[in-house]
């Protein structure tokens, strides 16, 4: 089933948001999660009432956000800080803040729900961090990729994928790339 969303104003008129930047749809309670950079909150929308019903304040400059369903959480990054904070959908409060010390700034969020890796990409540093969903530990990075831009992975490929902005392209990544600092010699 397919349904339109009217307009939501999640900018400065409500007062909740500006800028909005990502959104994550969470079917189990029907809400939408949206990352609203310059005020440093996410926006939490119904769309049967096409209303602002929560507004969670996350930090700096909140841009990438994704749903993990069988984990049952919302996943934020940050554009401008090399931290991804966890928010429960069901509480809509915050239970967990990833801090990457030596990564860059977090550019982008995907999945790996079939290996339960949550890959976090770092444009400034050309990295992907590689986080094991159960525990939230980084288990390995993915370097050397070249103008690294939006990512997403394919299970059913058992891909990477990757913008490059300066070529205009888009890029699979080998389907066995190692994990670094992993000692099973993990691929994805």
């Amino acid at each position: 089933e397919l349904w339109v969303l009217k307009s939501v104003n999640v900018g400065p008129v409500s007062g909740n948001g500006i800028q909005p930047t990502g959104m994550a749809y969470v079917p189990s309670i029907n809400r939408f999660y949206v990352a609203n950079i310059r005020s440093n909150n996410i926006s939490v929308v119904d769309p049967m009432v096409n209303q602002v019903v929560a507004c969670i304040p996350v930090g700096q400059a909140p841009d990438s956000v994704i749903y993990h369903e069988a984990g049952n959480r919302v996943f934020v990054g940050h554009r401008s800080i090399p931290l991804v904070t966890v928010i429960d959908p069901d509480t809509n409060e915050v239970v967990s803040q990833l801090w990457f010390d030596e990564a860059g700034r977090v550019s982008d969020l995907a999945l790996d729900p079939v290996l339960g890796y949550l890959l976090v990409a770092h444009d400034d540093i050309d990295q992907i961090s590689v986080v094991q969903l159960s525990d939230l530990s980084v288990v390995g990075r993915l370097g050397g990729i070249s103008s690294l831009g939006r990512i997403a992975y394919s299970s059913f490929l058992n891909n990477l994928l990757y913008v490059d902005p300066n070529q205009g392209t888009i890029t699979s990544g080998s389907n066995s790339l190692f994990i670094e600092g992993t000692t099973r010699g993990d691929t994805l």
